[in-house]
């Protein structure tokens, strides 16, 4: 009992000092997989399936670099979905090439679907803005987005707020012209509905 005065004094000592003290609470948070089952009785919010029952899927992607590409020139990946959301372990993988100090990956818009919603700019350094390629390494394909932004969709990437539907092109754009030859591998993992 002398134990539990002695603490209860030291509690209303602290709290006289430093004011009440934060109390942690358990909470239960749901993310975007799941239904609140709170909220489905007032607002039912069915669970978009990109974020439950999407589909992984991949774009493999060699490209063979010369000694003679010069600054400006176009790397294409291949078409990505614009519902799609990029997985962010998605990563290329550079042989070391001397002189390539400096190229930028991104979007940019399907000249072969039309586009109900207009055009768009394309976003040529959305998903890697100016990275150095020159040494052997692997490096992030998302490394432009800000972690808050992994589970935005393609078209969120690209600052619309609808999806206009269809492929938008994944491309590179040299930066620096590369003085050797050499090997850009892209595997870029994404998740969509189909």
């Amino acid at each position: 009992m002398r134990n539990l005065k002695v603490l209860l004094g030291a509690l209303a000592l602290a709290t006289a000092l430093f004011g009440s003290a934060a109390v942690a609470a358990v909470v239960n948070t749901y993310g975007q997989g799941e239904v609140n089952p709170k909220n489905t009785a007032t607002n039912p919010v069915a669970v978009d399936e990109i974020f439950a029952a999407a589909h992984a899927k991949a774009i493999l992607s060699t490209i063979a670099v010369n000694s003679t590409d010069s600054a400006n020139s176009i790397y294409h990946v291949g078409f990505i979905p614009t519902n799609a959301v990029i997985d962010p372990s998605s990563l290329v993988y550079g042989s070391g090439i001397t002189g390539l100090t400096s190229m930028s990956c991104g979007f940019g818009a399907n000249p072969q679907v039309a586009n109900p919603l207009g055009t768009w700019a394309a976003a040529p350094a959305a998903l890697v803005s100016a990275q150095d390629w020159h040494t052997a390494a692997s490096f992030s394909l998302v490394q432009a987005v800000s972690v808050t932004n992994y589970e935005q969709q393609v078209f969120q990437l690209l600052g619309l707020t609808l999806d206009p539907g269809g492929v938008v092109e994944v491309y590179c754009t040299v930066n620096t012209g590369p003085s050797a030859a050499g090997t850009l591998q892209f595997v870029l993992k994404y998740f969509d509905r189909k």
